[in-house]
């Protein structure tokens, strides 16, 4: 097989997806013996990285081998580090790749520990009760290089275990579906007996049955397999019992929008088609469900007969979602072998019809049309799959699996239960030229140079100000620019902000290929935040957050990094900030999308590298307060009272799994936009408790209220109208929590409005709207109010 256009990032592509031209590269490498190579995986991002796997097949053997190619500019660096694998390692200096041979992998080095001694790896990973436990023989069943080794173990006693090895992002996973798996009620466990952080290794029990497969079954049998498989899944989908903690529940078009941007990259005449077709399924699949504990991967490969009784295996992607979203994605495989011709379309038609009509007497009437078009994502889901496993007919067969899928959105009944189509659907633009914050006569604002120059901790960043300096340094150190715009030209700069002796941000308009542009370069003094950059990079890239988002809520997206001035870059988003939505008093019109967007950003299921608790909330809180109490002595004793009864609330909140939390979210946090809404400033994301985020964004509500309008009521509407939105779409959240958190918040603020000379004739009022707040929510927790 071959890509449909050469990448010239990746001169080894023309190489390694053309197993003709490998095994002729590489065959000194096997002393010119004769040898078959086959693809049985490809991972490939291009024009950044790709890893091919290959089975080899020689007389009396078969093993694996894996491929990474590099760019030309780092070849030179990664050579050297894989030349310390010996003969395990082919290089290759003419098109940049390096080839391994099982069992060498740099990013799994445990497979090699493995193989080398298989007695004293599992010695490690086996509990004690097992160590006694001799190995026979074991069996690769599976293995993605770089990402997971899957072998069965048999052992002289008779017994089989399956061991897995996995990377350090799927171990994780896996571990979080166990997780859940543990607080389920389902009778079935997974069957652990063996765990290594350290290797990253699980070792479970072996699953004895025999396999299913539907293409070879009679009518009769076909029914018999398919009432067994409704049973199971009827006993998997109990209700759930987190036993106190809160899981993230996945998100039925999750992923919709990357498998659309991929397919239109790597086969650009299916770009427009894939892209409408992603649109389509992530319109049809938003609205509300009740979440059920869910395989998260439950296909024939996973099924198991006993004693004419299904059963599945490999658990890995459990996690909590939509009940049809299991049996949506068995048949969607199934349509996804049709297009190969393994099974008959007639028998999948069948087999869909007959689960279509399951769901017909349940009491949500939606339930229907969410089995439809979560088995159409599941069959769109595979569209790249042709082309990862390196089929030859790749273009042709990812066709007719597009062409499937349009064919069956097309045919999709109309139910009354149908989900709500959102009203807009349009993917941001590029940002438009916004770059001069204005007064009323139009004239340019910003800070001055001199204060940049006068910051002792800031002054390195003085020479970002400068027009050529800036278009200089951003052309050798932000070739993103470049890629993203084209040929461009510094042409404004603009500090919009400064927090002295410790950031600030610089906007920066550029003309470029495509129009005027705006970006903005975030500096710290006191070393380049690499960590926000990488967070906001993943969230926008692969956590939905793109510009392509469907839902219209995103995070800008970071273009690059300019180390000399420790300074990160990203493009500035058009529209208004929520702020300006408090000063027109319009608040009401975009309630629902705040608290759209803040769910969006705690359950997407992204990990920040930082936490923050409930106690690291008071411990900040008791910081400010006590030292405001010094500074105002006559109002020494309620601001104490205040902190004691702050603290006293702390201890009330619900205790549940931390989630991703913005952590300073209010109102210009976020921009609004016509049809899109976008979250800004995530410097401070990290993992904590959800309520948190409400509760600070309703404080600076009251807190505006008091300032601006003398009443701390003044936006009690408004603010009841986010949380009862927010607690619609995430009902397990207790609205006492939001209550305390909020008024945690507000006691904060009593520092920060004394702190600001054109706030302090605010703070007495502020006070008192702290207490009154703190003593309701104090006696609705005596009252017992839970709701």
């Amino acid at each position: 097989m071959q890509l449909y256009k050469p990448d010239h990032n990746l001169p080894a592509t023309r190489v390694l997806f053309d197993t003709t031209l490998l095994a002729a590269r590489i065959r000194p490498w096997f002393g010119n013996g004769d040898f078959k190579l086959s693809i049985s995986g490809i991972r490939y991002k291009p024009n950044t990285s790709c890893v091919v796997g290959y089975r080899i097949e020689s007389v009396g053997a078969t093993s694996f081998l894996h491929a990474k190619a590099f760019a030309p500019h780092d070849w030179q660096i990664r050579k050297q580090k894989f030349g310390r694998y010996g003969s395990d390692t082919w290089l290759d200096e003419e098109a940049a790749f390096a080839v391994f041979r099982f069992p060498c992998d740099a990013e799994l080095p445990e497979v090699s520990k493995f193989v080398a001694d298989p007695h004293a790896f599992l010695s490690r990973v086996l509990s004690q009760t097992w160590t006694h436990e001799v190995l026979s023989d074991y069996e690769i069943l599976a293995y993605k290089p770089n990402r997971r080794l899957t072998a069965k173990l048999n052992f002289r006693s008779g017994k089989v275990f399956v061991l897995k090895i996995h990377d350090a992002a799927t171990f994780a996973s896996v571990l979080r579906a166990g997780e859940i798996l543990k607080h389920a009620g389902f009778a079935q466990k997974t069957m652990r007996v063996g765990k290594s952080n350290r290797h990253r290794a699980l070792v479970y029990q072996w699953i004895a049955g025999s396999t299913v497969d539907l293409s070879t079954c009679s009518t009769n049998q076909c029914a018999e397999l398919l009432q067994s498989i409704y049973e199971y899944l009827d006993s998997l989908q109990v209700s759930f019992n987190g036993g106190g903690k809160s899981f993230s529940i996945l998100e039925p078009a999750a992923g919709i929008a990357e498998i659309a941007d991929y397919v239109g990259t790597i086969y650009p005449p299916m770009k427009t088609k894939a892209k409408r077709i992603g649109q389509s399924i992530q319109q049809n699949l938003q609205g509300s469900f009740r979440p059920t504990l869910i395989h998260g991967d439950f296909h024939e490969r996973q099924l198991i007969t006993m004693d004419r009784r299904i059963s599945a295996c490999d658990f890995d992607l459990c996690s909590l979602g939509d009940s049809t979203a299991d049996l949506a994605n068995l048949v969607g495989q199934l349509y996804f072998r049709a297009v190969s011709k393994e099974i008959s379309r007639n028998v999948v038609d069948k087999i869909d019809e007959t689960s279509f009509q399951r769901f017909g007497d349940a009491r949500d009437p939606a339930i229907q049309s969410r089995y439809q078009w979560n088995r159409i994502a599941a069959l769109f889901r595979l569209a790249s799959t042709p082309f990862r496993r390196g089929l030859s007919n790749w273009t042709e067969q990812m066709e007719q699996v597009l062409n499937m899928v349009a064919a069956q959105i097309r045919s999709v009944k109309p139910e009354s239960g149908k989900l709500p189509l959102p009203t807009k659907n349009r993917a941001i633009q590029p940002p438009k030229h916004q770059f001069e914050s204005k007064t009323e006569t139009g004239r340019a604002i910003g800070i001055s140079k001199s204060e940049i120059e006068n910051d002792s901790r800031l002054a390195f960043v003085a020479a970002a100000l400068e027009t050529n300096s800036a278009q200089s340094m951003f052309r050798k150190y932000v070739p993103e620019i470049s890629a993203a715009y084209g040929a461009f030209e510094v042409s404004q700069i603009v500090v919009q902000r400064v927090k002295s002796g410790r950031r600030c941000l610089i906007e920066y308009g550029l003309d470029t290929d495509i129009g005027p542009r705006s970006i903005l370069g975030k500096v710290s003094a006191k070393r380049l935040d690499q960590r926000t950059f990488n967070s906001q990079a993943l969230l926008h890239h692969r956590y939905g957050f793109g510009y392509e988002s469907t839902d219209g809520i995103s995070v800008p997206r970071p273009i690059g990094i300019c180390k000399p001035w420790q300074m990160w870059i990203q493009e500035k988003v058009a529209g208004q900030s929520g702020k300006s939505f408090l000063m027109g008093n319009r608040l009401a019109t975009v309630a629902a999308r705040i608290a759209s967007a803040l769910v969006k950003l705690q359950v997407c299921g992204f990990r920040a590298a930082q936490e923050h608790s409930i106690a690291d909330e008071l411990h900040i809180l008791n910081d400010r307060l006590t030292r405001v109490s010094i500074e105002l002595p006559n109002e020494s004793n309620r601001i104490l009272g205040i902190l004691n009864n702050c603290l006293l609330l702390g201890n009330s909140i619900e205790l549940t799994d931390a989630t991703l939390i913005h952590r300073d979210f209010y109102l210009d946090q976020i921009m609004f936009s016509h049809d899109q809404t976008s979250l800004i400033d995530l410097d401070l994301i990290s993992n904590g408790p959800p309520a948190l985020d409400v509760g600070n964004l309703l404080a600076h509500l009251t807190e505006h209220g008091i300032r601006d309008f003398a009443n701390a009521e003044h936006w009690a509407i408004e603010e009841q109208m986010i949380v009862d939105q927010y607690v619609n779409l995430l009902p397990h959240t207790r609205r006492r929590d939001i209550e305390s958190f909020k008024a945690i918040s507000l006691a904060r603020h009593i520092a920060i409005s004394w702190s600001k000379a054109d706030r302090r004739a605010a703070t007495s009022q502020l006070i008192v709207a702290t207490e009154k707040l703190i003593s309701e929510t104090l006696l609705n927790l005596k009252q017992g109010v839970t709701t």
